[in-house]
């Protein structure tokens, strides 16, 4: 493998937000439809994301993992996650190859004031319709919900997906119009298919990280926090009592959330923010080192060539050089 698949490799695994900026930056709303094999934010380690997901099997079988079970889809079974569970997607060697979407969106694509499902369930009556299924996302011992399309609503259900897919590829000007309201349509279908046949089936209560439920919502804000102030003073203190816990339970739930502790998760953080500045800015790498929260040049210097294998200055020239 050459250095610069070492780098992206070591980048790629420490991803494990997918932010909302990240997918939806290009797009005129934020919904994204693919293949699950063709999908542009492919996480083959635990990963989190900011955003909701939807991921349906037109045929095959894969399995959801997440760090307290798994769940095993096959033909016809949809899932929904709420934003910031951890999980993973594994495919198991089988004989018929696997044929699945992956649908990420933020609610805000029904209604730009609408930010959250608890924000759903007071607005408009037509609004509360798009998120029938979703609602049992809201308690806080629900991280997905599972249901069945059944066989009279597969072959319509892949086809809107199947739209939305190639929508997505080219979502510029009118084509994000109608982008938006075929997923609206989508939202529709699948809340009309709810009410018809979810009563049959019941949700799959995955607890998946497995916290008391009165830390779990804080720990996944004290995470957002840290991203959004990475380049600041933080200390264990300070993210404990956001948290609203005390430093030892903190770095224990903190822990078991990411599998890093909350020292190495800041540091590799700020070394990934500092590779995106490397290669998208002009800025030299001392006002890198400052700029991305690390105080002692020598311990940036010594903490990113054990993160990347290179310098700081090596790891530009050959980016660049292989761009």
């Amino acid at each position: 493998m050459r250095l610069r698949d070492t780098c992206r490799v070591n980048l790629i695994a420490f991803m494990s937000l997918v932010t909302s900026k990240e997918l939806f930056n290009d797009f005129g709303f934020p919904v994204v439809v693919d293949s699950v094999a063709d999908r542009r934010k492919i996480q083959t380690n635990l990963h989190r994301h900011e955003y909701y997901e939807m991921l349906f099997v037109r045929s095959g079988m894969m399995v959801n993992r997440f760090l307290r079970g798994d769940i095993v889809m096959e033909t016809g079974d949809l899932i929904i996650l709420k934003p910031y569970v951890q999980h993973k997607l594994s495919v198991p060697k089988q004989l018929r190859p696997l044929l699945a979407y992956c649908c990420s969106f933020l609610p805000a694509v029904v209604d730009s004031g609408i930010h959250s499902l608890a924000e759903a369930s007071v607005s408009h009556p037509g609004n509360q319709h798009f998120f029938k299924p979703f609602f049992q996302l809201a308690a806080e011992d629900v991280s997905v919900v599972q249901l069945k399309i059944v066989p009279h609503h597969h072959q319509e259900f892949c086809e809107r997906m199947e739209r939305l897919k190639g929508l997505s590829r080219n979502s510029l000007g009118s084509e994000s119009a109608h982008l938006r309201c075929e997923f609206l349509s989508l939202l529709a279908f699948l809340a009309d298919v709810y009410e018809e046949d979810g009563k049959q089936h019941q949700e799959a209560r995955v607890n998946t990280q497995n916290l008391g439920a009165r830390h779990r919502s804080k720990l996944q804000e004290t995470l957002n926090y840290i991203h959004d102030h990475a380049a600041e003073p933080l200390t264990l203190e300070n993210v404990a009592m956001i948290c609203g816990t005390s430093v030892t339970y903190f770095c224990h739930l903190f822990k078991r959330e990411t599998g890093m502790t909350f020292v190495k998760y800041l540091s590799d953080l700020r070394l990934q923010n500092a590779c995106e500045l490397l290669l998208r800015t002009g800025q030299t790498v001392t006002e890198i080192c400052y700029g991305v929260g690390f105080n002692d040049y020598s311990h940036f210097s010594r903490r990113f060539k054990k993160y990347t294998g290179l310098s700081a200055a090596h790891y530009r020239r050959q980016e660049a050089a292989s761009a």
